[in-house]
């Protein structure tokens, strides 16, 4: 399951490692992540820090952490998870918008 830079396949959609299936699941069960605790989760689920910020940005580019606006009792960054379902869904409208842009723009290029 590791990620393969540039393969992301038909949908465009990249598989992950095991340190960001690590990291989405300790999110799941503390249901939220923020840059404060990543390294207290990187820890917990035994993989390095810095693998915890790869592994953090390869789940909010597979659009599996969202984040949630600033709360009260809660500043900064914080990120919640999304379900795996949702997050294809997401991915899949994103890259359905690029395409209808790429085709309306070779229309227009043809006129």
């Amino acid at each position: 399951m590791d990620e393969t830079p540039g393969d992301g396949g038909a949908a465009g959609i990249h598989e992950l490692g095991s340190a960001a299936v690590l990291l989405y699941r300790w999110t799941v069960v503390h249901q939220s992540l923020t840059p404060a605790v990543l390294s207290r989760a990187a820890a917990e689920t035994g993989i390095s820090d810095r693998e915890g910020h790869r592994a953090l940005g390869s789940l909010l580019n597979a659009c599996l952490l969202q984040e949630l606006p600033a709360a009260p009792g809660h500043p900064g960054v914080r990120w919640q998870p999304v379900s795996p379902q949702a997050a294809a869904s997401q991915l899949l409208s994103d890259r359905d918008a690029a395409l209808r842009a790429q085709e309306e723009s070779l229309r227009t290029q043809r006129r």
